[in-house]
């Protein structure tokens, strides 16, 4: 298994939905997150899916295409695609 990818909420705290990433080596978060809501920390351009890593004070990445999901799959498990 190179990730384990568990949907946890349709509503999640300064999300629209999450689904939890472990890939044994890190794990991070993948969230439905909207442009227009006022209550997001992060740095949100477009309404849509973004890959938020567990570290403190990181940036969210934008997963707009298949190659941005097989990335979060590389840096949770540390196997290149």
């Amino acid at each position: 298994m190179l990730a384990d990818f568990r949907p946890t909420g349709a509503s999640a705290l300064l999300a629209e939905g999450s689904i939890d990433v472990d890939g044994g080596v890190d794990r991070g978060y993948v969230l439905y997150m909207l442009e227009s809501d006022p209550q997001t920390f992060l740095k949100i351009d477009v309404d849509g899916w973004y890959w938020v890593e567990a570290r403190i004070n990181v940036e969210a990445h934008f997963l707009n295409e298949k190659t941005s999901l097989l990335q979060v799959m590389t840096w949770v498990s540390d196997y290149e695609l």
